[in-house]
């Protein structure tokens, strides 16, 4: 694991904090809650700007304390410099009742949807494949007209994934980690969903640092036509 510069114990739970020699301007945004109803609980607000990670926990099990995290992450997000980035924004939107000004995702999903051809479905392993009927024709997945947008962990790729450690709690095991510190109050669990929010903070840098004429490469090579950059840095 990383070991963050600083821990500090805070009214909510701690905080961490990592220091990256990457700058870029605005400043992206990333959640984990105990689940998809805006109305529960956010479990961790991580945010990465001025070469700085700072990744907040929720660890206290209160309604009230749960209200003041929420205000405090208000606040914060009222000094963080725009504009602010995520991975499928709307989930980000949705809870904290803010307009993000680009979603790191948009430029993936219309790849996936340039490289459809009549006649093919999408299969999860082997993408877009030509078929008539329901199943892929090189394995026994069910076809969909319609690709599952990729996450975040799909496009960028961390050196402990290699090796087969696991650091990192998946966005799907949060709600039950969460479950499982309110019946033990053992912390470990909670650092999984934190090195989840730091690794995933730092998979989205990577894929705003892939400006779009990186994005235009490869959609030329399916075939598209290049557009032009949407910025540099």
């Amino acid at each position: 694991m990383l070991i963050s510069d600083t821990m500090e114990e805070t009214p909510y739970g701690f905080s961490e904090e990592w220091k990256f020699s990457v700058l870029f301007p605005g400043t992206i945004i990333d959640l984990e809650t105990s689940g998809l109803d805006p109305s529960m609980e956010i479990l961790t607000f991580g945010y990465f700007t001025g070469g700085v990670i700072k990744i907040h926990q929720f660890a206290k099990p209160d309604a009230e304390l749960q209200t003041e995290f929420r205000k405090m992450i208000g606040d914060t997000m009222r000094f963080l410099p725009r504009p602010f980035y995520a991975y499928n924004s709307p989930f980000e939107e949705s809870w904290l009742r803010t307009k993000f000004d680009i979603d790191l995702m948009d430029n993936w999903k219309k790849m996936t949807q340039r490289v459809k051809k009549p006649g093919y479905k999408w299969c999860r392993k082997h993408r877009w494949v030509k078929a008539e009927d329901s199943h892929c024709p090189y394995c026994s997945h069910e076809l969909k007209n319609e690709p599952k947008w990729p996450r975040a962990e799909e496009l960028v790729s961390l050196p402990h994934k290699y090796f087969g450690i696991e650091i990192e709690a998946m966005g799907h095991d949060v709600p039950v980690l969460w479950e499982e510190f309110k019946q033990t109050g053992d912390r470990e669990l909670l650092m999984k969903v934190v090195y989840h929010n730091l690794y995933d903070l730092l998979r989205e840098s990577c894929l705003l640092l892939w400006d779009e004429s990186v994005t235009s490469y490869y959609a030329g090579m399916l075939g598209e036509e290049k557009g032009k950059p949407r910025r540099r840095f």
